[in-house]
């Protein structure tokens, strides 16, 4: 029984001996972080707190894409540690797992350290991408830039290569070859540059090539970008302005728009209105079925309305001459007059009302015949009807400008210097009831202006309406 009882007690402190022996290997785990398919990475392992003595030897190599890249003394164990270099180079995407076993020779130490077991994991993956690059609205010939970054490392041998040219209006610096601006860093840069308005699109691949010339992946880009008309306004022009006429000539005014810069969309205008300022005794207007005349503010004006375009409305894409104004030179009251353009506008198809800004210049009458002292010769085909006498002329302290022979219905009678600028308006005085105004350089008087030349014009309304006859004086004040 006693004999029993000892066998049943060495049977399990032999089993208890049994399964407290410690695991007779070392396990020891390299992890790889996710690679591109077609690089190469190095990763360092350490085992440390070995027993001293001896050296370790692979003794089962990793397969492809795994090779240990060691040199067989960093096996050898020295400050109780050994370092094992493994390379990765994933050819083709997916998980990987393998292992390396090191043996230690001479098996010294402790019975687990004779034999070493790595584990091996890594992952190859393809640059599966799409960028949506969005140039968003730009004007034309306007130019948007957008930077596409990729991860790749200094040793990376790769060949990138488009899988064609971007199409106009986009376009790409970096078709030959990626900017690298850092050290780990790719940069593929595309612009948008639209010459004319609209929407437009395009889809490029980024392809990445290994050594061996096998594309490996491509990343798409989808580009997209919107450009709009550049903004502009309108001018009238009077070209060929100042004129220099002869009396009896024949003078023609063109009258242009001009835009302030491109026209991208030609703008579609269906009606255009202008008036035209003259002094009525220098230029007779020939009128056209376009064209009314009408007294406004003392000053004759040749009116214009432009409509009735061919197809409905006119297209002004450039500067374009809109009609052609023509006027009789005749001997008038002045060798030269002011020629203003305003009131000028136009109407789109769409309806918006644009007005322009006014437009003056002078015509300038080159053959008034002239005294031996001279002074014009001027007509006054009113001479004789209207009145209009400063006396005395120079004006010296104290002058007196008369009117007389006025219509019912009164006039206009304003004071302008030598630029034309006018610095006294008599009107309201005028039609109220007033025939003399005194004129001096100083002091009280109706008019006080300083030394100088000066013009007085007193205009009136025709009986019958729509034409301006006036009377010019020219005094000078001392």
């Amino acid at each position: 029984m006693k004999r029993h009882v000892v066998t049943l007690l060495l049977t399990i402190l032999c089993v208890g001996s049994i399964c407290a022996q410690p695991v007779p290997y070392l396990t020891e785990v390299l992890s790889f972080p996710p690679q591109l398919v077609g690089t190469d990475r190095e990763r360092e392992l350490r085992i440390r707190g070995l027993s001293p003595g001896g050296q370790y030897v692979v003794v089962s190599n990793p397969k492809t894409p795994f090779t240990v890249t060691s040199d067989p003394k960093d096996l050898t164990i020295r400050n109780d540690e050994v370092r094992i270099t493994v390379l990765f180079s994933p050819t083709i995407p997916g998980d990987y797992s393998d292992e390396i076993v090191l043996e230690r020779q001479p098996q010294v130490g402790r019975q687990n350290e004779n034999q070493i077991r790595i584990r091996l994991f890594a992952t190859g993956f393809l640059i599966e991408r799409t960028e949506d690059l969005n140039f968003g609205v730009i004007n034309v010939m306007d130019s948007s830039r957008r930077t596409v970054l990729f991860r790749s490392g200094p040793g990376d041998e790769f060949v990138w290569q488009y899988t064609r040219e971007p199409r106009a209006p986009f376009s790409s610096v970096t078709i030959k070859g990626p900017l690298r601006p850092g050290r780990d860093t790719l940069a593929f840069v595309f612009t948008f540059r639209p010459e004319t308005p609209g929407r437009f699109a395009d889809t490029v691949g980024i392809v990445r090539v290994s050594r061996g010339g096998q594309a490996l992946d491509t990343a798409w880009m989808i580009l997209s970008g919107v450009g709009r008309p550049r903004p502009f306004s309108m001018r009238a022009e009077l070209p060929g302005a100042p004129y220099n006429v002869r009396i009896g000539d024949t003078l023609a005014v063109d009258v242009q728009l001009a835009a302030s810069g491109p026209i991208d969309v030609p703008e579609s205008v269906k009606q255009i209105t202008f008036d035209v300022s003259y002094n009525p005794t220098l230029l007779i207007p020939i009128r056209t079925e376009k064209q009314t005349l009408t007294v406004r503010n003392g000053r004759q004006v040749l009116s214009t309305v432009l409509d009735g375009f061919a197809g409905g409305s006119l297209a002004v894409d450039r500067t374009t001459t809109i009609a052609t104004v023509r006027f009789v030179v005749a001997l008038g009251d002045a060798e030269f007059t002011p020629l203003t353009l305003e009131s000028a506008a136009y109407t789109t198809t769409g309806d918006v009302r644009k007005t322009l800004d006014d437009v003056s210049t002078r015509v300038n009458v080159t053959n008034v015949w002239r005294y031996q002292d001279g002074r014009s010769r001027l007509v006054n085909p009113l001479q004789g009807v209207l009145v209009l006498d400063v006396d005395p002329n120079p004006v010296a302290t104290v002058s007196t400008m008369r009117v007389r022979n006025l219509p019912t219905n009164g006039g206009h009678l304003i004071i302008a210097d030598a630029t034309g600028l006018v610095v006294a308006d008599l009107t309201q005085d005028l039609r109220s009831g007033a025939r003399d105004f005194t004129i001096a350089s100083s002091g009280a008087a109706d008019v006080v202006v300083p030394r100088g030349t000066y013009l007085a014009r007193l205009a009136v309304e025709s009986e019958l309406g729509g034409t301006l006859l006036s009377v010019v004086r020219v005094f000078v004040v001392q």
